[in-house]
């Protein structure tokens, strides 16, 4: 079984686009310490900031009752908890932001940040 925790962040972490918005939304959470800055190219750099990896198949939502495992694409289009938030930001959910590549890649990356922002409120994160 693959685990898309670390590797995932990794993988997204190495492109362009999205590199500067993890920088951006980090920034925003923790102050000035960046995750970028503090979570190198091995899983144990990114271990010793979060903790041990949760295998995928036992990290289901806490917030909605699908039994869905909770990651990202879970709450960025699928979880009941979150479609208040989707709602209010309807204009980021068209058909050329399907996937979560071209979701992060949208040019108003404003709107995406106070998106994640929004339902990381709503969950209490």
């Amino acid at each position: 079984m693959v685990d898309y925790g670390c590797e995932a962040y990794l993988h997204i972490k190495r492109l362009p686009v999205l590199e500067g918005f993890l920088k951006l939304m980090s920034d925003k959470v923790h102050g000035s310490k960046s995750l970028v800055h503090h979570v190198g190219p091995s899983s144990d750099d990114f271990s010793r900031v979060f903790g041990p990896s949760i295998p995928r198949h036992a990290r289901l939502c806490s917030h909605c009752s699908l039994l869905a495992v909770g990651d990202e694409k879970h709450f960025i289009y699928e979880c009941p908890f979150l479609q208040p938030v989707r709602a209010k930001y309807q204009f980021l959910f068209t058909p050329l932001s399907s996937s979560m590549l071209s979701f992060f890649s949208q040019q108003n990356r404003l709107g995406v940040f106070n998106f994640v922002l929004d339902c990381l409120d709503l969950m209490n994160i």
